[in-house]
């Protein structure tokens, strides 16, 4: 978190420096400057997502009842949303959604091909965001770095998968877990991979 704060401390100072090199070297793209500017509203929706999960906590302090279930779930759909629109308005980054109505069906396991860091947003955008389903992934453990994506996820029950897990893991009990929550109002996401997609 003190990175974080760091990094939104600096913006400030920093974006009017970057903005005039981009115009000086490159007036047509200003990619430091919205790469600068990227990282600091991942930074700010990070931010944004620890404070309302501790606000979440505070209205709803029984954890596993319906309503804070609800009201975390809403909090996950608004942090992927709110990095899709990041990645929108200052990578460029569009999603073209093929056959939408295939995203109002529940009651589904998905396997996802992992392709980039970007599409792992996808099925929860489509399920999630445009279908309204609860959406659970399947996620490597390494991913609890991001403070709000850890909080959340493990909050909605989400796996994070320890990819070499040792004698006595309850992994395969967390998963079976998973794969019996899934109702009609739900989609669980797997990375059959386990990792980025490659030809071999």
């Amino acid at each position: 978190m003190g990175a974080a704060l760091g990094i939104a401390v600096l913006t400030i100072p920093v974006i009017p420096v970057l903005a005039l090199i981009d115009l000086v070297t490159g007036p047509r793209t200003m990619r430091r400057t919205r790469a600068w500017l990227l990282v600091g509203a991942a930074v700010f929706t990070e931010l944004a997502g620890v404070s309302s999960a501790a606000w979440v906590r505070i209205r709803h302090p029984r954890p596993d009842g319906p309503r804070a279930a609800a009201a975390n779930f809403a909090l996950m759909h608004w942090w992927v949303h709110q990095h899709a629109r990041n990645l929108r308005r200052f990578a460029g980054v569009r999603w073209v959604v093929e056959n939408p109505e295939l995203a109002r069906k529940g009651d589904a396991v998905v396997a996802a091909r992992h392709a980039s860091h970007v599409d792992a947003l996808l099925p929860f955008l489509l399920f999630g965001v445009l279908g309204g389903f609860e959406v659970r992934y399947t996620l490597k453990s390494d991913l609890q770095w991001a403070p709000a994506m850890d909080i959340v996820g493990n909050r909605t029950n989400h796996v994070f998968v320890d990819r070499t897990p040792g004698p006595g893991s309850p992994l395969l009990e967390h998963l079976s877990d998973l794969a019996a929550g899934v109702n009609e109002n739900s989609v669980t996401t797997i990375f059959p991979e386990g990792t980025f997609h490659t030809p071999a």
